[in-house]
């Protein structure tokens, strides 16, 4: 800190105020955890069960039939992977958006009811949408150059795969 303040304070300073503002929006949530559970953040111990942070459900959260993450968004394949390719372009800004990312769905998959009850599921991960739809347009990008070589090929390709997707889904 001392040496970032002694080159660039005003980076120092953004960066203090983008962390108190970071404290004070995520206050409400840690204060009705600490009246309802009793503690301020809602870990394994004391009872309170709701998020396991130690047994996460990957497989379930991410591939379960019951309206979860890639089998019932599959563009949301393009926004995890067109991440990758965003890495040699703009490193820092990239991995910062992966660790929210990574972070979101982590923390998704270790709610103990991974299908959230009654509602639909994939609403817990409307803060990472901005995020992968910056994987999205990267994807869309890799995906024109295969369009743009093998135009006849990527059309059978989308017809094939487009129509089995949803006659699996029918089948559900």
């Amino acid at each position: 800190m001392w040496g970032l303040w002694k080159r660039d304070r005003k980076v120092l300073v953004s960066g203090l105020i983008l962390f108190a503002g970071f404290v004070v929006g995520i206050s409400p949530q840690l204060v009705a955890w600490k009246a309802l559970y009793d503690q301020f953040f809602l870990l394994e111990r004391g009872g309170a069960s709701f998020v396991r942070y130690s047994k996460p459900f990957f497989w379930e959260t991410l591939f379960s039939s019951r309206h979860e993450l890639l089998t019932w968004t599959p563009v949301l394949w393009l926004g995890y992977l067109g991440l990758i390719p965003l890495l040699k372009r703009r490193l820092v800004t990239v991995w910062m958006m992966t660790f929210c990312v990574v972070a979101i769905t982590y923390l998704n998959m270790s709610v103990t009811e991974w299908w959230s009850s009654n509602s639909f599921s994939n609403r817990r991960f409307d803060g990472a949408l901005p995020i992968l739809a910056f994987g999205v347009a990267a994807s869309f990008k890799h995906m024109r150059a295969v369009v743009d070589r093998w135009p006849a090929i990527a059309t059978a390709a989308m017809l094939a795969v487009l129509p089995l997707w949803t006659l699996l889904f029918m089948e559900q």
